[in-house]
C-alpha cells in the first residue's frame, strides 16, 4: 500500500513538472518580439530595444529640422517604430538616441543629497552642541562641492548613439 502511494506521489511530482516544462517552452515561444539594436563599431556594448522600452531620440522630420522625441515603444517594424500609439517614426530618420547611464544617475543622486544631508547635519550638530551657531567655510565647501559635483555629472548622464554617422555606429531591427 505504501509503495502504491509513493509511486502516485512521484508521478503526480512528474505531471506538475511537465506541464511547467511546457508552460514555460510555450511562453518563451509566444513572447518573441522584434528587437531594434543599435551598435557602435569595434565596441561591445550594445543599446537594445524592445516592445515597452523607454526610448528618447532626435530625428530629422518631413521638413529637414532636427526634433526630439521620446516615449514607450509599441510596435517595431522593419522600418518604422511607433511610439505611444500615435507616433510613426522611420529608422532611417532618428539622428541620435539617448541612453540613460545608470550609474552616473544614481552617483548624481547621492552627490546632491549627501551634500545637502551634510549640510543639513553640520547646522542640527552646531545647533545641539550650542559651541557654535554659524555654520564654518570648511562645512560650506565640502557640503557645496559634493552639490556641484552631483549637477556637474548632469551632462554625462546620457549616452548617444549618433546614427546619422554611417561609419560609426548601425542599427538593425531583429525578428524573431
Amino acid at each position: 500500500m505504501q509503495s502504491k502511494l509513493i509511486i502516485m506521489k512521484t508521478l503526480n511530482f512528474l505531471v506538475i513538472v511537465g506541464l511547467f516544462l511546457i508552460q514555460c517552452v510555450f511562453s518563451l515561444s509566444l513572447n518573441a518580439q522584434n528587437m531594434l539594436l543599435v551598435r557602435q563599431y569595434g565596441k561591445l556594448k550594445n543599446a537594445k530595444f524592445f516592445v515597452g522600452s523607454y526610448i528618447d531620440f532626435k530625428y530629422f522630420d518631413r521638413a529637414g529640422e532636427v526634433r526630439r522625441a521620446s516615449g514607450i515603444i509599441n510596435v517595431i517594424n522593419e522600418e518604422t517604430i511607433i511610439i505611444n500609439y500615435t507616433e510613426e517614426y522611420e529608422i532611417e530618420d532618428i539622428k541620435t538616441i539617448f541612453v540613460s547611464r545608470k550609474l552616473l544617475v544614481t552617483a548624481e543622486e547621492i552627490a546632491i543629497i549627501a551634500g545637502g544631508g551634510f549640510l543639513a547635519l553640520t547646522g542640527i550638530n552646531n545647533l545641539i552642541s550650542k559651541e557654535n551657531n554659524q555654520l564654518t567655510p570648511t562645512s560650506l565647501s565640502i557640503a557645496g562641492s559634493s552639490v556641484a559635483l552631483g549637477f556637474a555629472t548632469i551632462p554625462l548622464n546620457k549616452k548617444r548613439f549618433h546614427l546619422h554617422k554611417k561609419d560609426k555606429f548601425m542599427w538593425e531591427v531583429l525578428i524573431p
